[in-house]
């Protein structure tokens, strides 16, 4: 679509001529970004054996208002689109697996990996959200703090006001299309510390995938806000999420 769109690969040592799964690993914000940091989940994994690509979508900050803005009214499509172009070029690297792509991420990369699961059925062969919303008016009946009603006001319209900006907020609902999803699901979050009913927007998704018959796992850590900031539930969590990865990304014929 004449954008470019930057990101950070994350190479695993392999051997000479093997070819290693993916994860799309995304940011939230939507307006935030990857930089020159550590980014933990991402060196975990490729050092697991992962090949993990970091895209900033559009969207994201650090380029410019218009780039910023290029998603307002449109989550979950034109940046869903950016993370396939990603996908497609993975697919032509001789080093990567391409039948086995898995995506992930926190809060809005949460929601976009939701979004990928119900949007892009048949691209992804594993998806993990992290602290999503499947339906972003549970910003609003659920979860009504001013950062997130002033945020979707300026990004998707205010609601409620008319049958628009309704269709907006269904249109960037991942699940209103649950039911077209065909990749294995795990939906994870943390709960105890949040005063409001986060974790309930998360299982919404989980329960949706599941009343439609899809491969979905959840899992709720305990102590913790709606995010997984604890170190020994972020070890656990780790781990759970590898185990799943291994599980539907790798061969175990070949151990990759």
């Amino acid at each position: 679509e004449g954008l470019t769109i930057n990101a950070y690969l994350y190479k695993p040592t392999l051997a000479a001529g093997a070819r290693a799964p993916v994860i799309m690993l995304v940011h939230g914000g939507p307006t935030g970004q990857f930089s020159d940091s550590y980014q933990l989940q991402a060196q975990f994994f490729a050092s697991r054996g992962y090949v993990v690509i970091a895209p900033n979508v559009r969207g994201s900050s650090g380029y410019g208002k218009r780039f910023e803005d290029l998603n307002n009214r449109d989550w979950g499509h034109g940046d869903l689109r950016d993370v396939l172009a990603g996908v497609a070029w993975a697919k032509q690297q001789p080093y990567v697996n391409r039948d086995k792509i898995g995506i992930t991420g926190i809060s809005y990369g949460g929601m976009l990996t939701m979004y990928a699961t119900s949007f892009a059925p048949g691209v992804f062969q594993a998806a993990i959200s992290g602290s999503g919303y499947g339906d972003v008016r549970d910003f609003h009946n659920i979860v009504p703090e001013l950062q997130h009603s002033q945020l979707l006001h300026y990004e998707l319209g205010r609601w409620p006001s008319t049958p628009a900006v309704d269709s907006i907020y269904r249109r960037s609902s991942a699940i209103l299309k649950a039911k077209d999803a065909t990749a294995p699901a795990m939906v994870i979050h943390g709960f105890g510390l949040h005063v409001l009913d986060a974790d309930y927007a998360a299982w919404k998704y989980a329960r949706e995938l599941a009343k439609n018959s899809k491969i979905v796992e959840y899992k709720a850590y305990p102590n913790e806000t709606y995010y997984v900031y604890g170190r020994e539930n972020t070890k656990q969590m780790l781990q759970d999420m590898l185990g799943f990865f291994d599980r539907y990304l790798k061969d175990p014929s070949v151990g990759g």
